[in-house]
C-alpha cells in the first residue's frame, strides 16, 4: 500500500508505504512483498514525475530485515529511492532509541 500526500501545486508524491514487513502487518516473506510493489513502481513513477519511493519502512531497527530486502533490490532491481524507518518513541526518550537509527545507519552504510 503507498501513501500519497497533496502538495500546494494540486499534485501527489508518494511520501511512503504503510506495511511494515518486519512486524506482524506483513505476514508473507520479503520477496512476496517486494514481487507485490515491482509492479506498481513504474506506474507511480509515470504518473506522478519526481516520485520518490522509499523502501517498505523498517520497524524497531531491524537490521537483517532491511539487508535482505536491499539485497532483494540489489538481485532484482531497484525499487526505492531512499530507505524508510520507523522508530515507535512508546515510554523511551528520543537518546534511548538512538541506538536503534544507528544500527540501520551503520546497514545502510555497509552497501
Amino acid at each position: 500500500m503507498l501513501t500519497c500526500r497533496p502538495l500546494r501545486e494540486g499534485l501527489y508524491k508518494v511520501l511512503g508505504d504503510v506495511i511494515e514487513g518486519n512486524i506482524a502487518f506483513w505476514t508473507g516473506t520479503e520477496t512476496q512483498l517486494y514481487d507485490m510493489f515491482k509492479p506498481v513502481i513504474p506506474i507511480i513513477r509515470n504518473n506522478i514525475p519526481g516520485a520518490m519511493i522509499p523502501t517498505p519502512p523498517v520497524s524497531g531497527g531491524d537490521a537483517t530485515w532491511m539487508t535482505n530486502w536491499m539485497a532483494l533490490e540489489d538481485a532484482n532491481g531497484r525499487l526505492s529511492d531512499y530507505y524508510g524507518i520507523h522508530i515507535y518513541m512508546e515510554d523511551n526518550a528520543p537518546e534511548q532509541r538512538l541506538s536503534m537509527l544507528q544500527s540501520m545507519l551503520k546497514t545502510k552504510n555497509a552497501k
